[in-house]
């Protein structure tokens, strides 16, 4: 493994403490926080949603099944539905951990050794980071409606069964937002920064 000397250091205010100013503070997060900070907002966001919305679901899938037993299987679709979020910030998180991080571990401290490595780990470390923003809020929001869909399909249904198709199709299109989330997370995560060493 290369020894960096501590004098050739990248960035210098981050080992000298001398912060001018929050901008200082942020500059100084190491990348590889950055990083791990983004999947774990994709996977505990998304899984966040998903809880919400299968408790949203399923207190009304228990109250109406008191009365009408045969609301149970059909509706059941919108907490898997809700699972799916929960799934898909999973699957981002596992992109973003193979693709955002050094291809040769023995080299971990190699991005501080000049400015322009710190610079593309610090490209990789925000993108990462972005990438579990967007992912983990569009999931959590995504699981919070298909929850509350779930729910007045599962009241409307123990009413009148016939309208079941068609409160369907509105949950699927609305378990379709999680998805584009999905979508732009991988693209942002294969056509933005690499991981420099």
């Amino acid at each position: 493994m290369n020894e960096i000397d501590i004098k050739d250091m990248f960035p210098q205010v981050c080992l000298t403490g001398q912060y001018s100013g929050w901008k200082d503070v942020f500059y100084c997060i190491s990348p590889y926080a950055w990083t791990y900070i983004g999947i774990g907002l994709a996977m505990g966001l998304s899984i966040f949603g998903a809880a919400w919305g299968i408790m949203i679901t399923s207190s009304s899938i228990l109250g109406s099944m008191v009365k009408m037993p045969r609301i149970q299987s059909k509706n059941l679709i919108s907490i898997i539905l809700c699972e799916a979020c929960g799934v898909y910030g999973l699957i981002i998180a596992l992109l973003v951990s193979q693709g955002k991080k050094p291809a040769d571990t023995t080299k971990v401290n190699m991005i501080y050794s000049s400015k322009e490595l710190y610079q593309q780990a610090e490209n990789a470390g925000y993108c990462a980071f972005w990438i579990g923003i967007c992912v983990g809020l569009s999931n959590t929001f995504c699981g919070i409606c298909i929850g509350v869909l779930g729910s007045s399909t599962a009241l409307v249904t123990a009413q009148n069964g016939a309208t079941f198709i068609s409160m369907l199709v509105v949950i699927i299109f609305a378990s379709a937002v999680g998805l584009y989330a999905v979508i732009i997370g991988i693209i942002m995560n294969t056509n933005t920064g690499s991981w420099p060493v």
